[in-house]
C-alpha cells in the first residue's frame, strides 16, 4: 500500500521502474503507480536531480519538486495526469501517482497482436490529439 493507494498487478517497466496498477481505498478508481528505487536514481539520474541528505539517502532536488509541483497542475485531456508523489524511505522507493490509461502507451499499440495501420483519418485524429497536447505544453 502506497498512502491510500493499494498496488495490484505490474502493468509495465521503464528505465526509472516499475509500472502497477493500483487501486484508490478512497476513491475505488484506478491509477498506475511508477516505483523508482532510491538506489537506482542515485546511480542512473542526472546529478541536479538527486542530492543525498545527511543520512545518505537519495532526495529530490528542489527544482525536480518544483517540475513535480508543476505538472500535478497540468489537466488537458491528451496529456497524462499526475496526481502525487510518495517518498517511502522504509523500502527505500518514489512512487509516482499518475492517470491510468488502460489501453497502454500509444507506440504499444503497433505491438498489439493483428494490428492494422491506422487510417489515413484515424492517424490524423491522433497526431491531432498529440499536438493540442503539446501546444497545451508550450
Amino acid at each position: 500500500m502506497v498512502g491510500p493507494y493499494i498496488l495490484l498487478s505490474e502493468v509495465g517497466t521503464g528505465s526509472f521502474g516499475a509500472v502497477h496498477l493500483a487501486l484508490s481505498s478512497t476513491s475505488k478508481r484506478f491509477y498506475a503507480v511508477k516505483v523508482m528505487s532510491r538506489a537506482f536514481t542515485r546511480k542512473n539520474v542526472r546529478q541536479s536531480a538527486v542530492f543525498k541528505a545527511a543520512n545518505g539517502r537519495a532526495m529530490l532536488a528542489v527544482q525536480d519538486l518544483r517540475e513535480i509541483a508543476i505538472m500535478k497542475k497540468l489537466n488537458h485531456p491528451n496529456i497524462v495526469r499526475l496526481h502525487g508523489l510518495f517518498d517511502d524511505e522504509e523500502n527505500d522507493a518514489f512512487y509516482l501517482v499518475m492517470e491510468y490509461m488502460p489501453h497502454g502507451v500509444v507506440l504499444d499499440c503497433s505491438r498489439l497482436s493483428g494490428a492494422r495501420p491506422l487510417s489515413e483519418e484515424r492517424a490524423r485524429a491522433v497526431f491531432s490529439d498529440a499536438l493540442a497536447g503539446l501546444a497545451y505544453l508550450h
